[in-house]
This record gives structure tokens, C-alpha cells and sequence, in this order.
């Protein structure tokens, strides 16, 4: 069975993160897991991997919420005018996403940048940070696993 204190010590394992902000996240990972644990019928692998994900993205959370206690001047900056392009899958939305990143002007999600957001690359290192090299080495993983 998954348990939330046990994801929550594998997110915290490092111990890099100071904060966890408010604990508002500890309510829907409790119902996510007790939703897991009732519904699933996960076997031990599903569960080993449910687990280490859900441990990944609460990591990722507190990295974020620590990044905010660093740096609380991002409360203060100012988004103008922003464009989203929302689809269902299969409708475009990945290639209106590529067709706006051309423009060194626009500012867009990068698959590996949401998988690692802290810390933000900076304008001159965007394209050529070593999260870049990270995520394609896991990207790399996965299609030698499932080629």
C-alpha cells in the first residue's frame, strides 16, 4: 500500500529544501494516495513506481515553494499581456508551442524546464543549461527501455 509519510520523507530525502510552504499540498496527496490505495489495484511494481513519482512532483513542489522563500521578489513582477495555447491532445498544441518558441522574444514552457523548474535559466543560458543534457539523458533511458 502507498503511504503519504513515506513519499514525503523520499520528496524530503535530500534535505535541500527549506520550506514546504503552507502544507496546503498535504490534503490532495492524502486523497490522491488513499484514491490509489482503494481504486488501483496496484501491483508492487505499480505501486514502487506511483510512489516514486508521486515523490518526484512533491519534491519538484517543494522546490518551487523553496525558490519563493529565496527569492520573494517574484511576487512582484509583473506578466503583461500573456498568450496560452491550450488543445486536447493530438490538436496542435505542441506545434503552437514550437512555432512561438522561435521567437527569442516569447517566453514558453519547455518539457525538461516543467519537469525541473528550480532554478529558472537565466536568458543566456536557456538553450544550453545542463538541465538540457539531464532531461535528454532521461529521455534516452526511456527509449532504450521502450525503444
Amino acid at each position: 500500500m502507498l503511504s503519504s509519510a513515506e513519499i514525503i520523507a523520499v520528496a524530503r530525502a535530500d534535505n535541500r529544501y527549506r520550506s514546504s510552504a503552507d502544507g496546503s499540498w498535504r490534503v490532495g496527496l492524502d486523497r490522491l494516495v488513499d484514491a490509489f490505495n482503494q481504486e488501483a489495484a496496484l501491483n508492487p511494481f505499480g505501486e514502487r513506481h506511483i510512489a516514486a513519482v508521486l515523490a518526484d512532483k512533491l519534491a519538484t513542489r517543494f522546490a518551487i515553494d523553496d525558490w519563493h522563500v529565496q527569492h520573494p521578489e517574484i511576487a512582484d513582477q509583473k506578466i503583461e499581456r500573456p498568450v496560452f495555447g491550450l488543445g486536447l491532445p493530438r490538436t496542435g498544441s505542441t506545434a503552437l508551442g514550437v512555432v512561438l518558441g522561435q521567437d527569442r522574444e516569447r517566453r514558453v514552457l519547455r518539457t525538461w524546464e516543467a519537469r525541473q523548474p528550480c532554478s529558472p535559466p537565466e536568458a543566456a543560458t536557456q538553450y544550453t543549461g545542463p538541465w538540457i543534457a539531464s532531461y535528454q539523458a532521461e529521455l534516452d533511458t526511456l527509449v532504450a527501455a521502450d525503444p
